[in-house]
């Protein structure tokens, strides 16, 4: 019953509740119905009014219970006839007892809802830092994800394009031009640079931090491989290795090969013959040697630096490639798991890819290999042809 309702069994809850906005309606209709039962209550309710704003514990202009409790209990009294009943004024000991002890019983009321107060905000600060400014962090970046499979085109906000390859994400800043221009890649990219002199274009990987102005250039920075590989088409890139690793300046036509201390870098040949190559695919046997880990420099041939870039096109141009990385290109390109024999591995392909499908490409590479290959679903198995085997 409301009528049984005193300030030490619930309501100073509920008011407390209905005071700073977070009752629900029908708490507001049980609030109400005590609060205008009686004088008594009425005092009680605008001393707690008046003692949590004066701490600061709610705001009266955002108070729902003043604007919602008190003016219809202003209303419901205003609209009931008046009676005028003398009383003589009994003062006593008692009377005043009770008038104090019911002030205490406030004031401890009030005491442990600051008290909760403070401590649910010492918790939601924790839960701020914690989690909503962790999500403000993350919602600062814009990131591109690119699917296996696919390809994609961005244009920046400083005019500047990017493009994807499978398997790749790029994120920047959504302030990204205002007083730098940062980018984050993992996977591969063709960055086609507008010139900003004053706002670097900087290119962050794993293993490097590239920086340019208006410039042309590749970098593949795949996770699964420990080698970052940057190269220059036209302008001029600074490329640094990690923190400390010093910087290298590129010139067009050159290829950076940064590794990771315990990986390997592999260096390209400085020229490879490329007049009256044929487009069909063909294979030689020339191995792959590995160097140390430290940063090479290539400079490439014009067929290779057409290959290195050529993945964004419409031709995808391989030249000179060995098997052991060509399956990797193929299984990104077409989203799918190959596995090669490892006396395959070092054949290298020359040829051009249109618009064939794997089973398309893996046929033209037959034609010149000793290989078998074997497509179950995203599954390709590339083993030896013995009947080809010298």
């Amino acid at each position: 019953m409301i009528d049984d309702i005193k300030p030490d069994n619930g309501i100073d809850e509920l008011l407390f509740r209905c005071l700073e906005g977070t009752a629900s309606e029908a708490e507001y209709d049980r609030a109400w119905q005590w609060v205008s039962q009686s004088p008594e209550n009425r005092t009680y309710y605008r001393n707690m009014f008046d003692v949590l704003v004066a701490s600061s514990l709610i705001m009266p202009v955002d108070s729902i219970m003043q604007k919602r409790v008190w003016a219809r209990l202003e209303k419901d009294i205003s609209q009931k006839p008046k009676q005028t009943r003398v009383t003589p004024m009994r003062v006593t000991e008692d009377t005043d007892e009770r008038a104090e002890n019911r002030t205490d019983m406030l004031m401890t009321t009030i005491r442990r809802l600051a008290a909760a107060v403070v401590i649910g905000f010492a918790l939601g600060i924790t839960f701020y830092y914690a989690v909503i400014a962790n999500r403000t962090e993350q919602a600062a970046f814009i990131e591109n994800i690119v699917p296996l499979g696919s390809k994609s085109e961005i244009k920046l906000p400083d005019g500047s394009t990017v493009w994807l390859n499978a398997g790749s994400t790029l994120r920047y800043p959504t302030d990204y031009g205002k007083t730098t221009r940062d980018l984050y890649l993992s996977g591969e990219g063709y960055f086609k640079v507008a010139r900003q002199a004053k706002k670097p274009f900087t290119v962050h990987t794993a293993l490097s931090k590239i920086r340019a102005l208006g410039t042309e250039f590749n970098v593949k920075a795949y996770p699964d491989e420990d080698v970052v590989e940057t190269t220059l088409i036209n302008g001029e890139v600074v490329v640094e290795k990690g923190e400390t690793g010093g910087a290298i300046r590129l010139r067009p036509g050159q290829k950076l090969l940064v590794s990771s201390d315990a990986g390997s870098a592999t260096k390209e040949p400085d020229e490879l013959q490329t007049e009256n190559r044929p487009v069909e695919p063909d294979v030689t046997t020339q191995e792959v040697k590995p160097v140390q880990s430290k940063p090479v420099i290539s400079d490439l041939s014009p067929a290779l630096v057409t290959a290195e870039i050529s993945w964004k096109e419409r031709n995808w141009r391989i030249e000179s490639e060995p098997l052991q990385s060509l399956s990797v290109k193929i299984e990104r390109r077409y989203d799918v798991t190959i596995r090669v024999d490892d006396r395959l591995k070092n054949y290298r392909f020359t040829g051009t890819i249109k618009d064939e499908s794997l089973e398309q490409v893996l046929h033209a590479m037959q034609l010149s290999a000793p290989i078998l290959f074997r497509v179950e679903g995203k599954n390709v198995l590339i083993n030896v042809d013995p009947k080809k085997m010298k």
